[in-house]
């Protein structure tokens, strides 16, 4: 039974109980307080007539306080419920009558896909991976609303729990291998699960917390990994040159020699030449061995590397000849390569990342 049918019946149930509990409480009112008493289907009628604010009838001036507060009490209750049944029952009942059905089930024929249960951004990045891989994904989502944002998107989906039974209705026979995104409970209720109803293929495990690796292991899971932890080391690693050189032999270049970032400024007049145009190194005396663009490293294995606005080259050569390239470049500043480090954050990939820096000194 959906979410929307459950409020229904409970609607459904709770009215009359409200309105037979106003008018007995309205009969003992007027018999004990008001000296006028009023059978069963009297009360019952004023009390269906307040509820839906629709007036009272024969009965509408009372002495007693006690009374009054009853009635104002009876008044206010009916103008929210009137109120609150249109956004919580009505509405979620008509947009499921007539919305697409969630998949329940993957289809028949499903092979060769992976399992991914629940979906979030540590998963996102795979299913776009995947997909250009031609790799078949289905997403376990017990949520309504996420599984509905990813079958919108053609994201195959079975709106499912765990106790739902959505490994069953996953067609894990057919499955290549299973990916744990939930919380570390929940993976470990899935891995187990899994390995219970005979699924012998790799379930990778993605946790929140380092010394739950072990446990997800003993769970069954073949791989488990740390996204926020890995993430915030490959951020130390791109910012200290302690934890991950970017050059190697960078130590044996000699006193008279260094290695420095220069970034190309986006209007210098270098941006879109190669390194044979702009004859960088008779004109500086600097040697570029490589530039970064959007976090990768391209190797300048020939005078054929292209200067990229934006990019950053990672040369060598002494002082004043670094300082001539960043002047031909068009750097305002050069990058540092010394001083402390500002973390933007202190969540758990920021500590992560200061933990490490301060672990390199």
């Amino acid at each position: 039974m959906s979410r929307s049918v459950r409020r229904l019946f409970l609607l459904l149930l709770s009215v009359p109980i409200l309105v037979v509990g106003s008018a007995l409480l309205y009969m003992w009112g007027m018999a004990a307080l008001e000296g006028e008493p009023r059978g069963f289907w009297q009360s019952v009628e004023w009390a269906g007539e307040t509820l839906s604010t629709t007036g009272y009838g024969a009965d509408a001036g009372w002495k007693h306080p006690v009374m009054v507060l009853l009635v104002v009490v009876v008044q206010f209750v009916g103008v929210f419920l009137v109120f609150l049944i249109f956004p919580i029952y009505l509405i979620p009942f008509l947009e499921e009558r007539f919305q697409t059905r969630l998949p329940q089930e993957a289809e028949k024929g499903l092979e060769g896909h992976a399992v991914i249960y629940r979906y979030g951004p540590a998963v996102e990045t795979l299913l776009e991976e995947l997909a250009r891989a031609g790799v078949p994904t289905l997403v376990l989502e017990g949520e309504e609303a996420v599984a509905r944002r990813l079958f919108d998107r053609g994201q195959r989906v079975v709106n499912r729990g765990l106790s739902d039974g959505a490994l069953q209705a996953a067609r894990l026979a057919g499955a290549r291998a299973l990916i744990a995104n939930g919380k570390d409970d929940e993976n470990a209720a899935f891995i187990l699960a899994a390995r219970q109803i005979g699924f012998r293929g790799p379930i990778l495990a993605l946790v929140e917390e380092p010394y739950h690796r072990r446990p997800m292991m003993l769970a069954g899971a073949t791989s488990v990994f740390t996204p926020r932890h890995m993430l915030g080391a490959a951020l130390a690693a791109r910012a200290s040159t302690r934890i991950s050189p970017r050059v190697a032999g960078v130590q044996q270049l000699g006193r008279n020699l260094e290695v420095a970032e220069v970034k190309i400024h986006p209007k210098s007049p270098l941006a879109g030449q190669t390194l044979d145009e702009a004859d960088v190194g008779a004109r500086t005396g600097a040697t570029v061995i490589g530039q970064w663009i959007g976090g990768e490293l391209a190797v300048a294995d020939g005078s054929g590397l292209k200067l990229e606005p934006g990019g950053i080259l990672v040369a060598v050569g002494s002082h004043e000849s670094i300082d001539r390239l960043q002047e031909l470049v068009g750097a305002e500043v050069a990058l540092r390569r010394s001083g402390a480090f500002v973390v933007g954050g202190g969540g758990e990939v920021g500590s992560k990342v200061a933990e490490l820096l301060r672990a390199v000194g």
